[in-house]
């Protein structure tokens, strides 16, 4: 006997991982709240939906920005399809498969009677794509565009203290009406809080852009996001901190910190570097991931080639698109 409990009869298989799923819904995605929570730059954070039941598994794709594919099938958005074991399932930079227990909850060969895959161990989930650095050119396009914006948003935040400015005298040369500015103790205060405020935008627009969105304006114009090491997105506020700090070390002098782009081969800046992170353009995942699955269509689903529930899916030979 075994304390396992006797509804975990499936899992997914994430690369070394083994994920038991549970009867009924199991949702995957990149939020927290999911039940099996896949940190990498193509997955929504709501992208699908695997359920199990005494008849068999059922995968959905929940409307997903770049789509859920069962072999070479792309799945319409809220239909349910059936899976097997020998099925193969790409969101499409991760890959993933339904795998089914014995009794002690070891991992049984698709179509075998009681053969078991060995255990290899808990290991850290990997995204099966590793794409380039995007490129020197394009980064600093995207830094200069959000030092625009930033421009653009800082002037926002100057107008009040512009209008609020007292002006200097007419009497006194420039010296003497600055020293009188400076014994303004309520313009000094003003001066003082609308500093503060920039500093804080500045920290927000890029711990946010960084930590939860993936990427700043600039970025997301031209199709670039910021992974960390391992290739997990967004890299969270803490890691966009650090970032942070080092990409104002880097700006000075000259933005030095950045032009290191232009000369390493893995087109990482300074502040990559120090935080342990990178830039990838969203096509070459995708474009990598097409061609994983280009490669899968080399081997066999099922006896006959083909997945069940093929007419649920829609074939597709296109990259789909980050919107």
């Amino acid at each position: 006997m075994t304390d396992r409990d006797p509804a975990l009869r499936f899992a997914l298989r994430y690369g070394d991982r083994l994920i038991p799923l549970a009867m009924g819904e199991n949702t995957v995605g990149r939020s927290p709240r999911c039940d099996v929570c896949l940190q990498t730059v193509t997955v929504s954070r709501q992208h699908l939906k695997i359920h199990v039941s005494p008849e068999g598994v059922t995968v959905t794709d929940l409307g997903s920005r770049n789509g859920t594919w069962l072999n070479r099938l792309r799945l319409k958005p809220g239909t349910p399809t059936p899976v097997t074991p020998r099925d193969r399932i790409f969101l499409p930079a991760v890959e993933l498969r339904v795998v089914e227990l014995d009794g002690d909850g070891h991992e049984l060969e698709p179509g075998s009677a009681g053969t078991t895959v060995p255990d290899q161990g808990p290991t850290r989930p990997q995204p099966f794509v590793r794409c380039p650095s995007a490129g020197a050119a394009r980064r600093l396009t995207a830094t200069f565009i959000d030092m625009a914006v930033f421009l653009m948003l800082s002037a926002i935040l100057a107008i009040p203290a512009w209008l609020g400015f007292p002006g200097l005298p007419e009497d006194r040369n420039l010296v003497e009406g600055l020293t009188t500015l400076t014994g303004d103790h309520q313009w000094m205060m003003f001066l003082g809080t609308t500093l503060l405020a920039w500093i804080l935008l500045w920290f927000l627009y890029f711990i946010l852009g960084w930590g939860l969105f993936g990427a700043t304006p600039g970025q997301f114009l031209l199709g670039l996001r910021v992974v960390d090491y391992r290739f997990r997105y967004p890299i969270g506020p803490s890691r966009a901190f650090l970032r942070l700090v080092a990409y104002c070390i880097g700006s000075v002098p000259f933005m030095a910190g950045h032009l290191l782009v232009i000369g390493r081969s893995d087109n990482r800046a300074l502040h990559d570097m120090l935080a342990g992170t990178r830039v990838i353009r969203m096509i070459d995942i995708m474009d990598e991931g097409a061609r994983r699955r280009d490669e899968s269509e080399e081997e066999p689903t099922g006896d006959s080639g083909e997945s069940p529930g093929s007419d649920t899916v829609e074939e597709t030979a296109e990259v789909p698109c980050f919107r």
